[in-house]
């Protein structure tokens, strides 16, 4: 009786000890701590354009500079920079930089995609034609790739109830 008492604290102490050595997260590879590689400073031309029932409202170039932070868990926020200056058919946007939180990383070869599919970002402050600046509900999406130090970025915004919203494309280098 003895022996098979022991033998079946034996068993039960196995048991135990194999939960107590299964690895947890901490130690399998996450890609994206690992990927960090991509998060920086990205000086670039961004080129915008707004069309509204087929006509093209405006299009041009200015330069910008997108940052990627806060890489963590396959996420990372991405800051849209400002547009300063833009004129857009005799009208003059001023849009402050805001950041698109949570946007999703992937590995892709050597290289990364991010994807937003929709956002909203509150109180982005934006002065149209001078009239000074107003805070606006700003939704939309993004989509982009990293590889080889250059990022680039898709992305459409709408500001407030503007009737059409404004798209742009981004290539830039990292400066970190």
């Amino acid at each position: 009786m003895k022996i098979i008492n022991s033998f079946k604290f034996f068993v039960l102490c196995s048991a135990i000890a194999g939960f107590a050595f299964t690895s947890c997260d901490d130690d399998d590879d996450n890609d994206n701590e690992v990927s960090a590689v991509y998060v920086g400073e990205y000086p670039g031309t961004l080129t915008l354009s707004g069309e509204m029932k087929g006509v093209q409202m405006f299009s041009g170039t200015t330069e910008g500079e997108f940052v990627i932070s806060n890489a963590k868990d396959g996420f990372v926020d991405i800051t849209v920079p400002e547009i300063d200056d833009f004129n857009a058919r005799n009208t003059v946007y001023d849009v402050e930089d805001f950041v698109i939180t949570d946007v999703t990383v992937t590995a892709d070869g050597d290289g990364y995609v991010f994807t937003k599919e929709s956002f909203e970002v509150e109180g982005v402050k934006c002065d149209i034609g001078g009239a000074g600046d107003k805070e606006y509900l700003t939704t939309g999406s993004l989509t982009g790739t990293y590889k080889d130090g250059i990022l680039t970025v898709n992305y459409d915004f709408t500001l407030g109830s503007m009737p059409f919203p404004l798209v742009g494309s981004f290539e830039g280098k990292i400066s970190k």
